[in-house]
C-alpha cells in the first residue's frame, strides 16, 4: 500500500514538472544552450594564465553570431584589443558590424570579412605571431515547441602572444607617451612660447597677437619674437582669430571676434601635438573699427583669465 501511494505521488510530480515545461514553451521563445564544445567549461575562462616567460596570454569572448566562424572572429578580435590595452597601443577597430535580429530575447553581431581583416591588419602591425591556442564555443537554439528553430553560436579563445612582441609594443607605447603634448611640455615654457598664425588673416592676426603679447609679458610669461621656424621642441601658442562688424551703438563701431588658441608642438614629421585648446566669442566696441577689434580681444581674455594661463604654464 505505502509502495502504491509513492508510487502516485511521484507521477504526480514527473506531470506537473512536464505541465510546467510545456507551459513556458508554448508561453514565448525559449533560448536554450544546445551544445557546448568542448563539454567542460575551461580553466582559462575563469583565471588568464599569466605570462610563462615565453608567452603573454589574453582571453577574448565574443558577442552571440549567426556562425559559428563569425563568432570566433569577434573573440579573436575582443583577445586582440585586451593585448592592445595592456601594452598601450592603439589598433584600429572600426569594423561596423551587421546587427541580425534573429533572437526576440537577443541580437547577433557579424562582422564583414573586410572590415575584420581591417582590425586583424592592424593588430599584425604588433603582434604578427599570435596564435589561437583554445576556443570554447557555445551552440544555442530558439525553441518552439521543442524544435530548434535558429541557432547562435558565442565563443570564447584563449590567445598566447610571443613575449617579445609583447615587450615591443609595451616599449612602442613608452616612446609614443614620450612624445605626446604633456610629455614635451614639462619646463619648456619657461624658455618662453611663440605665438603663431592658427589660421587666421594676416591683419586680424596681428592685432590679436599684440594684445595678447601685451597681457602675457604683464603675467610674466616670455613672447619669443620674430621665429620664422622655430626649433621642434619648441612649445607654440596657436592663435586664430576672425571678426565681424556689427551694427554702430550709439555712434560706436561694432564687432564680433570669434578666438580659437591652443598649445602644440610640431614633431620631427611635421605633424601637430596637441594640448588643450580654448574656443570663445566675444563682442567689442570701440571709436573705430581697430579700438572695437582690441575691445573684442581684451574681453576674449578677461573672460578666459585663468584658462590661457593654464595653457602657457602648465
Amino acid at each position: 500500500m505505502i509502495r502504491l501511494f509513492c508510487l502516485c505521488l511521484l507521477s504526480l510530480v514527473l506531470s506537473a514538472c512536464q505541465t510546467t515545461e510545456e507551459t513556458h514553451i508554448r508561453g514565448g521563445d525559449e533560448i536554450r544552450l544546445i551544445e557546448a564544445i568542448p563539454a567542460a567549461r575551461p580553466d582559462w575562462l575563469n583565471a588568464t594564465p599569466q605570462p610563462d616567460g615565453r608567452y603573454y596570454y589574453f582571453v577574448g569572448i565574443s558577442e552571440n553570431a549567426s556562425m559559428e566562424a563569425h563568432a570566433k572572429d569577434l573573440a579573436v578580435a575582443d583577445a586582440l584589443k585586451k593585448a592592445a590595452a595592456y601594452s598601450g597601443v592603439s589598433i584600429s577597430d572600426k569594423s561596423e558590424r551587421i546587427t541580425e535580429s534573429r533572437f526576440k530575447t537577443s541580437e547577433t553581431a557579424d562582422p564583414s570579412i573586410s572590415e575584420m581583416e581591417k582590425l586583424l591588419q592592424s593588430a599584425r602591425a604588433y603582434f604578427s605571431r599570435f596564435h589561437s591556442d583554445q576556443f570554447y564555443v557555445e551552440h544555442f537554439g530558439r525553441m518552439q515547441k521543442k524544435q530548434i528553430m535558429d541557432s547562435s553560436f558565442r565563443a570564447s579563445v584563449l590567445l598566447s602572444i610571443p613575449t617579445d612582441e609583447v615587450e615591443s609594443a609595451i616599449n612602442e607605447s613608452r616612446k609614443h607617451h614620450e612624445r605626446s603634448f604633456d610629455a614635451l611640455w614639462g619646463d619648456k615654457y619657461k624658455a618662453g612660447v611663440i605665438i603663431v598664425n592658427d589660421g587666421s588673416s594676416q591683419e586680424d592676426f596681428d592685432l590679436a597677437r599684440s594684445v595678447l603679447t601685451e597681457y602675457f609679458t604683464q603675467n610674466k610669461v616670455l613672447v619669443v619674437q620674430n621665429q620664422s621656424n622655430p626649433d621642434p621642441d619648441h612649445p607654440l601658442f596657436g592663435l586664430k582669430a576672425s571678426f565681424s562688424d556689427n551694427e554702430d551703438v550709439y555712434g560706436m563701431k561694432s564687432v564680433t571676434g570669434i578666438f580659437s588658441v591652443r598649445m602644440f608642438f610640431k614633431d620631427e614629421n611635421g605633424s601637430d601635438i596637441v594640448g588643450e585648446t580654448v574656443v570663445s566669442t566675444n563682442a567689442g566696441a570701440g571709436v573705430n573699427s581697430a579700438a572695437a577689434r582690441k575691445a573684442s580681444v581684451s574681453k576674449f581674455i578677461e573672460s578666459h583669465r585663468s584658462d590661457l594661463m593654464k595653457l602657457v604654464s602648465k
